[in-house]
């Protein structure tokens, strides 16, 4: 039984043993964060929610994630090596993490609708450079005592108060075998550490009751620190404990290295004793050690990295930078990059402009004919003539588009701070047709594809190359019909006179020798054949001397004969033809008319009025012969009473 007891504790012991070295090597391999304010660098970033603060962290660390007490409304990376944390305004308590360093803790009171600019950056030197501090290593102690608790304990045997009210303590040993032990109400945790300059571990004590003891307090004395400038760090044998100026009133008895390290000063150390119940004073000048930073580039803008930190813009100045070697990188876009290695010695300045050399050229197209597009890998530049500045150096694909001519695709190489010129000659896809005709307004027709072209005159219609069968056709004129062949970029012209189209008209009269007018042109004398008269509706006026002025209306069609023949009436005929009618209308709407003259008279007058109307001309002559001995008189009636006689005879002869 004792056997199995003593191999299950080695079995645990070993198992402690292995996890506590993988805590260790995981510790080793944890860088460690700082963090700067740039309050300076906000003043370009405009809040626009009127309930939000903003953080913004520039950083070389990527990536990084953000938690805070009041809660993180979102996080914006709008560009490598930026972010901008919405944050509710007030007291905020941040916590930076990344897989590969310790989790930065700071605070930061940001007002509303303000924007706050740190930069977080790896902690590579964190004391200024020299001094016993830097060839440390660091062991972080996290414990978060109860109410009332005291824990005693230190480095290698000293007893000395220590503070966790703030849940950790920062202790900075000297490489070697060292060892940490701490008491709290008898219980000890104890841990052997063998540490190298450089190593960063991070511990959390757990008191065990397995293991006490009694230790002797003795009364304490009390130390002051105090610095100028104050804000120094202060280490009691080599354990942190806070900052100058400052107060510690319980200091165990014995003597003590005391170590101070403010960022841009030498660190600086001391011996002191501290005896029971004694009150120590100790009053220190810090030494300097930065410099100054003034950087500029032309052209201005250029964004500046400084051991590879994001510093701001140029023109760029830091009024105090810590003593030490630096590498700065300028950086802009279409710029090629600035770098180089300088050194800051402690009350010295370091003045430089960069002349920033052109990653880019200018381009200057032209193309004939103007007006094409121009497309650079498929992104719209504009028409030809086209001028553009600060393109990006190297090989660029050209594209040109015109309407009408075949798309063109070139390869050009702009070079550093150069112009490029280049004009391009486009070769057509089409050739050009020119129509015109006389008369103007002929139907152009692709006889093969019946499309219609338009009317003429047609200029520079853009065809396809090849041979085109094309008819002309207007009303009233003959078709016309030719044959056009087109080349690509070819020109082509086609030029006709129409002919109008004809027809014949016999035109006559009764009696002959009647003047002919069509659309009050003079056509000679009727009987008459005229020819080739253009085809269309005429106005027909005839007119001979003695006798009615006929006028009417013929058409004249394509080939075509046509026949207009009239009956000229003597004057006066049209106005007796009127009373004719008049006398019917009256004999039909009254039937007493019986009363003026016999059955037979009326039958007589009716017939003799009928016939005398007719073109023939033995009759037309009778009606004058019967006028010229009748009196004066109103109406048909009294000329038929006159010459009841006659009428009735020539009715009965009809």
């Amino acid at each position: 039984m004792n056997n199995i007891f003593t191999r299950s504790l080695f079995a645990l012991a070993t198992l402690l043993i292995g996890f506590g070295s993988l805590m260790n090597a995981q510790a080793v391999e944890l860088g460690e964060l700082k963090v700067t304010e740039l309050p300076d660098a906000s003043t370009g970033f405009i809040v626009r929610e009127p309930t939000q603060a903003v953080l913004i962290v520039q950083t070389s660390v990527i990536p990084l994630s953000f938690e805070s007490n009041m809660g993180v409304i979102r996080v914006d990376n709008p560009s490598r090596g930026e972010y901008r944390i919405f944050l509710n305004p007030g007291t905020n308590r941040i916590v930076f993490k990344n897989d590969d360093y310790l989790p930065l803790r700071e605070r930061f009171h940001i007002p509303v609708k303000t924007a706050l600019v740190v930069k977080v950056e790896v902690k590579k030197d964190r004391f200024g450079g020299g001094g016993i501090l830097q060839e440390t290593a660091e062991i972080r102690l996290n414990y978060l005592p109860g109410k009332d608790e005291q824990v005693y304990g230190g480095l290698d045997g000293d007893v000395n108060l220590f503070d966790f009210s703030e849940g950790a303590r920062i202790l900075k040993p000297s490489p070697g075998s060292r060892t940490i032990r701490l008491n709290s109400k008898g219980r000890i945790w104890e841990k052997q550490y063998d540490l190298v300059a450089g190593q960063m571990i991070e511990e959390k004590v757990a008191f065990t009751d397995a293991k006490k003891e009694v230790w002797d307090i003795g009364k304490p004395g009390a130390l002051y620190i105090e610095t100028t400038p104050p804000g120094a760090r202060v280490f009691l044998n080599q354990v942190e404990q806070g900052i100058t100026p400052l107060d510690l009133k319980s200091v165990q008895p014995g003597n003590y290295q005391i170590d101070l390290a403010k960022d841009l000063y030498l660190p600086e150390s001391r011996t002191i004793e501290v005896k029971s119940l004694s009150y120590e004073k100790l009053q220190i000048a810090l030494t300097s050690n930065f410099g100054k930073v003034k950087i500029d580039s032309d052209p201005p803008g250029a964004t500046v990295w400084i051991n590879e930190q994001q510093r701001g813009t140029t023109p760029l100045e830091i009024p105090q930078i810590n003593a030490g070697a630096y590498t700065v990188k300028l950086f802009q876009s279409l710029y090629y990059e600035e770098r180089e290695t300088f050194e800051i010695k402690p009350g010295t300045e370091f003045v430089k402009t960069y002349t920033l050399r052109p990653q880019f050229g200018s381009v200057e197209l032209t193309s004939n004919p103007p007006g094409a597009e121009v497309t650079v890998q498929g992104v719209l530049w504009g028409k030809t003539p086209l001028t553009r500045d600060r393109v990006p150096s190297g090989e660029h694909i050209i594209k040109l588009i015109l309407s009408n001519y075949f798309d063109l695709e070139q390869s050009v190489r702009v070079e550093d701070g150069l112009a490029l010129k280049r004009d391009f000659l486009l070769q057509p896809s089409v050739g050009w047709l020119t129509v015109t005709s006389d008369p103007p307004g002929a139907v152009v027709i692709n006889t093969e594809t019946g499309a219609v072209l338009g009317k003429t005159p047609i200029n520079d219609i853009a065809l396809d190359r090849g041979t085109y069968q094309l008819s002309l056709e207007k009303e009233q004129f003959e078709k016309y019909e030719t044959v056009a062949g087109l080349t690509y970029g070819g020109r082509q012209s086609v030029s006709a006179t129409l002919v109008r189209s004809v027809g014949h008209l016999q035109v006559s009269t009764t009696p002959q020798g009647a003047k002919i007018f069509l659309n009050g042109t003079t056509y000679g004398e009727t009987p008459v054949i005229l020819r080739d008269l253009p085809t269309g509706d005429y106005e027909v006026k005839l007119v001979k001397s003695g006798f009615d002025t006929d006028v009417g209306h013929v058409s004249v069609n394509r080939n075509d004969v046509g026949i207009y023949s009239r009956s000229l009436g003597t004057a006066g005929t049209v106005e007796w033809e009127k009373k004719r009618r008049q006398a019917f209308v009256v004999s039909a709407i009254l039937p007493s008319g019986g009363q003026f003259m016999s059955r037979q008279t009326i039958k007589g007058a009716l017939f003799g009025v009928a016939l005398l109307a007719s073109f023939h001309p033995e009759r037309s002559e009778r009606y004058l012969f019967l006028r010229r001995h009748c009196p004066a008189g109103d109406g048909l009636l009294a000329f038929v009473r006159c010459h009841s006689s006659e009428i009735s005879a020539i009715g009965e002869s009809y």
